[in-house]
């Protein structure tokens, strides 16, 4: 992974190195998006909250600390923070009428005809992903979703990456356990 210098993008003053924020953009954006999606599963509010959180991301650049640890960890933090507000925010439209969230839900989605299958398999892995203890579902995410290396993985954690290792083979282990003890199909 590249490694980004935040000074590189000092977005206070609207001067920035654009071969820098490119490499930052083609970097981060992807991983973002795939780590949003895997949490939100409607590709519509993946891109919306994907920008959001890019922006949040791009203006608070300037405040970034290394000190305090790691760019990745910083980003991924946001993009948390984002994901659990727009939950929030999603059990708050619970409380609307139904024809309401209908028309909502029908203008984000595209139709099911094309996404039945996708949309089946989606929930699988979901539920084999809820199934998981906390830590394990993270660090699926971030590995298989997010696109996060182990050694990130392990910097964000705080831990080693041998450990990261041994989480996703258990990880995995538990799903293929789950899949055979539950006849789920692929």
């Amino acid at each position: 992974m590249i490694l980004f210098k935040p000074e590189q993008l000092d977005f206070r003053n609207a001067s920035f190195d654009e071969e820098a924020f490119n490499q930052f953009y083609e970097c981060y954006f992807p991983k973002l998006y795939s780590y949003v999606y895997a949490q939100i599963r409607e590709t519509a509010w993946a891109e919306e909250l994907t920008g959001q959180i890019f922006e949040k991301v791009l203006r608070g650049l300037p405040l970034y600390d290394p000190g305090k640890g790691e760019l990745t960890t910083w980003i991924y933090k946001i993009a948390k923070n984002q994901i659990l507000d727009f939950h929030k925010s999603k059990q708050r439209q619970m409380n609307q009428p139904l024809e309401a969230q209908a028309l909502e839900q029908k203008a984000l989605e595209p139709g099911p005809e094309e996404h039945m299958v996708l949309r089946e398999k989606q929930k699988t892995v979901r539920h084999l992903l809820n199934q998981l203890p906390e830590r394990e579902r993270e660090t699926v995410v971030l590995k298989f979703y997010g696109g996060w290396e182990s050694q990130e993985i392990a910097a964000h954690m705080g831990m080693k990456k041998e450990q990261i290792y041994v989480i996703v083979h258990r990880a995995l282990k538990k799903c293929k356990t789950i899949i055979a003890e539950q006849n789920i199909e692929f």
